[in-house]
């Protein structure tokens, strides 16, 4: 678990995975009009994507999986 808090990786894929999460829900909760792109939704799933390697290369390297 030290080690784990050591890593920058843990926190980047923290952070992201935090604000990925709020920026889906900012996005499925606001309504658009048809022909809109909605931004929130499409970048907090980027995020939450990006977390996710973040965080399984973390957990990798300090093997945890």
């Amino acid at each position: 678990m030290k080690n784990l808090l050591e890593d920058l990786r843990f926190f980047i894929g923290a952070f992201f995975l935090i604000i990925g999460v709020l920026l889906v829900f900012q996005g499925a909760v606001t309504e658009i009009t048809p022909g809109e792109y909605n931004l929130n939704l499409w970048t907090g799933i980027m995020f939450c994507v990006f977390a996710t390697g973040a965080l399984l290369m973390s957990a990798r390297a300090n093997k945890l999986i």
